[in-house]
């Protein structure tokens, strides 16, 4: 949690035209999941924003979704 407010706080100083995050999620418990969802939402309107997650409490509040998986045997 205090890696992403350091990312989002220097993301506030000098801002990005894009984002994009490779499970950000992973070690957040629901409450702070919702809280991250939560600001990236407000974020979004002003840049995009890619998530890459696993958690249903996390893509299920995403604009759009992209869904990639392979047929294994």
């Amino acid at each position: 949690m205090a890696a992403l407010s350091l990312l989002f706080a220097t993301h506030s100083y000098r801002p990005a035209p894009f984002i994009i995050f490779d499970e950000i999620d992973a070690s957040l418990d629901n409450h702070n999941i919702k809280q991250v969802v939560h600001y990236i939402r407000r974020k979004s309107k002003s840049q995009q924003i890619i998530v890459v997650s696993h958690k249903n409490q996390f893509f299920s509040k995403a604009e759009a979704l992209i869904g990639i998986c392979s047929n294994v045997c």
